[in-house]
This record gives C-alpha cells, structure tokens and sequence, in this order.
C-alpha cells in the first residue's frame, strides 16, 4: 500500500508514463510487421526524444525536477527542448507549470501534433517559447490564465 499522496501520483504517473511507452511499441511492432520500416525508425526517434526530454525535467528544475518530470511523463506530446540553465521555482510557478501541461497536452491528444518548449526565467516566472506543429494554440487564453509563465511561439 502507498503511503504518501507523492508515492501515489508517482505510481499513477508512471502507469500512465508506461501505457504511452507501450503505446509506442505497438506501434514500431505494426510498422515493422507491414514492412514500413521508416515509419518504425522515425517513431523510435520520437520516442527516444520523448525519453530524453523527460531527463531535462528531472534535471534542470531542482528540487522539483522529479515530480515536473513525472508530469511530464504522462504529456508524450510535449517535448522539453532547453531550459536556460537550472531554475528555482516557486510554489505557485510549479502549480501553474503543472496544471499548463496537463492542459496543453489534452489540447494536443484533442488536436494532434505536439509541442517543443524552451524555458528561461523571467521576473517571478518563467518564459516558454513554444515551437509547435499544433494548430490553433491559445496563447492568449494562457496568458490571462497563469500568471506566472509567459508564452511566445517561433
């Protein structure tokens, strides 16, 4: 039995993080099996990239990197590509960060496409370029909702 609130959004992010990897999989294992071996090669690129983003969170938030990079593990379509240098958070930054991703990534599952951010401080907060092949992104809905981060797209 878990014991702490944290042990159990651990274990429901890594059953999530888990279904996506397999996910995955299913998908190479089909690609191969229909001979569309560009199609297999390119998805492992992603995944592998997917995987690789998830370490930046984990590294380059502190404290908090660990429970950023868990919630970023269940957001297969968003992509961590750079963070200028490590980044203190504050309570309320990693609320709202938090609460961004889930929704930028059910905006994403809805849409399709996925999104690459590079993260910077900015005043109390922090600034996210967005470089995206999702459609129709709600910079301005963003904006007046989470105060401390600030949107921009390439």
């Amino acid at each position: 039995m878990l014991s702490t609130d944290s042990d159990e959004f651990n274990a429901t992010s890594f059953r999530r993080h888990r279904h996506d990897v397999l996910n995955q999989l299913q998908l190479v294992r089909a690609y191969l099996q229909m001979e569309r071996t560009e199609d297999a090669i390119t998805m492992i690129d992603q995944t592998a990239q997917w995987l690789q983003s998830l370490a930046l969170w984990q590294i380059n938030f502190g404290y908090f990197g660990e429970r950023l990079m868990w919630v970023a593990a269940t957001c297969p379509n968003v992509y961590l590509k750079d963070v200028a240098s490590e980044l203190e958070l504050t309570d309320e930054c990693l609320t709202e960060l938090e609460a961004w991703l889930v929704a930028v990534q059910h905006l994403l599952a809805q849409q399709g496409g996925n999104v690459y951010l590079s993260i910077s401080a900015q005043g109390k907060g922090f600034a996210i370029l967005l470089d995206s092949q999702a459609p129709n992104l709600p910079l301005e809905v963003w904006h007046n909702t989470y105060e401390t981060l600030h949107f921009n797209t390439l």
